[in-house]
């Protein structure tokens, strides 16, 4: 199990080049976005550098979700809740 989620934090399954060009910060921000407990139980290293640059990252997220619209920021939300509700009402599967 720990290959498989440790795999799907590293981008195995993208082209090589593509693995190459984002899979360290794939990486790091998906292993920090795990709680601490999440981390230890994986054997995954995390410093106390990967966690700065982590909550920059994640405060660089919130500036910019800050400066849209609200109807923007709910766009995304919308289209999928949409999309949800047609394939109920279609009777067509969800995945």
């Amino acid at each position: 199990m720990r290959e498989f989620l440790l795999g799907i934090a590293n981008f195995d399954y993208a082209h090589p080049a593509i693995k190459r060009r984002y899979g360290p910060v794939k990486y790091r921000r998906t292993i920090g976005y795990l709680p601490q407990p999440f981390r230890e139980a994986m054997r995954v290293s995390w410093t106390e550098e990967d966690q700065e640059w982590f909550d920059g990252y994640a405060a660089g997220l919130v500036a910019q979700e800050r400066k849209k619209p609200l109807w923007l920021s709910q766009l995304g939300f919308r289209l999928l809740l949409w999309d949800v509700r047609l394939r109920c009402r279609l009777g067509r599967p969800l995945v």
